[in-house]
């Protein structure tokens, strides 16, 4: 007789996570409107609908005109720049290239270091091969890949997002992005030491009065030297990076909450409301209260 055969139950390797679309929208900027998100934590395809204007990521400015995508990494800083007389109405896809299963998904972007998103342990990157860096491209008329980035934003503007169509739709779209990949820039320079706990001591202290010399103080270095890691790593002197932060806190604050102007400016560091109002106008090209009028989700 012969003898039972054992069965071994088949080891099954569990997913740790996947990606998924997180937002998607459609944005039309006014004439010369400018903003900057200084630490985006995801991958955003960004492309022109119409209009013109220019985008800086990482520090590599390039013009935007119908029809042009741009693919950006994971942790960019990105400056928006619209045309004075012909303003780009652009379409943006952010997604993360790992989140774990275990986190619920939030359909929202951190857009600087201060975010509650910022570091949330469910949300990773990881390399995909010829997309990562800065991607470029054009759409052709019939382009699968804009009749799928179109499809995703009709799919999250129409209704509540579902998980597992935005994590089925990330797979689509990571796969369109890599028959379609002309990378420009793979590799960042890895932002040293002394820079990473500058950022983090303005990220703590960003509602104080801070001088260059603090900085300097911070790590011990000379004041040129602090100039020399911002403009080399950051493509920014330290106080523009500081008002970028603060501006960028400033948006949150506008979009999610009715706090006037007066306590957002307490809370960032400008406890003049008449000096904010006016640097955020500089930067962005609108006023706080028409800012507040419209979600910039970009």
């Amino acid at each position: 007789m012969d003898k039972p055969i054992k069965k071994h139950p088949t080891k099954v390797q569990a997913l740790k996570g996947g990606p998924v679309i997180i937002l998607a929208n459609w944005f039309q900027f006014g004439p010369g409107e400018r903003w900057v998100n200084p630490c985006v934590e995801s991958r955003m395809l960004l492309w022109c609908v119409k209009g013109s204007g220019k985008v800086r990521i990482n520090g590599i400015e390039q013009p935007l005109e119908p029809g042009a995508w741009r693919l950006m990494p994971w942790r960019h800083r990105v400056a928006y720049h619209a045309d004075q007389d012909n303003p780009f109405m652009v379409g943006g896809v952010h997604f993360l290239a790992e989140h774990d299963f275990n986190h619920a998904v939030t359909f929202a972007v951190a857009h600087h270091r201060n975010d509650p998103l910022a570091g949330h342990p469910g949300r990773q990157d990881r390399q995909l091969g010829i997309i990562d860096g800065i991607t470029t491209g054009t759409f052709e008329p019939a382009d699968r890949l804009r009749l799928l980035a179109t499809y995703i934003i009709e799919c999250f503007l129409k209704s509540i997002p579902e998980e597992m169509t935005m994590r089925t739709l990330a797979e689509l779209l990571i796969m369109e992005l890599g028959c379609h990949g002309n990378s420009t820039q793979g590799n960042f320079r890895q932002i040293p030491g002394d820079l990473k706990r500058i950022l983090e001591y303005i990220q703590s202290h960003s509602s104080d009065r801070i001088q260059v010399e603090d900085l300097a103080g911070v790590v011990r270095r000379s004041i040129p030297t602090i100039h020399r890691l911002f403009r080399d790593y950051l493509d920014s002197t330290p106080m523009q990076w500081i008002t970028d932060l603060r501006l960028a806190r400033a948006k949150d604050l506008l979009q999610t909450t009715s706090l006037p102007l007066a306590s957002i400016g307490e809370k960032i560091g400008f406890p003049d409301p008449f000096h904010l109002s006016r640097v955020f106008k500089a930067h962005t090209g609108v006023s706080p209260s028409q800012y507040r009028k419209c979600r910039h989700l970009l």
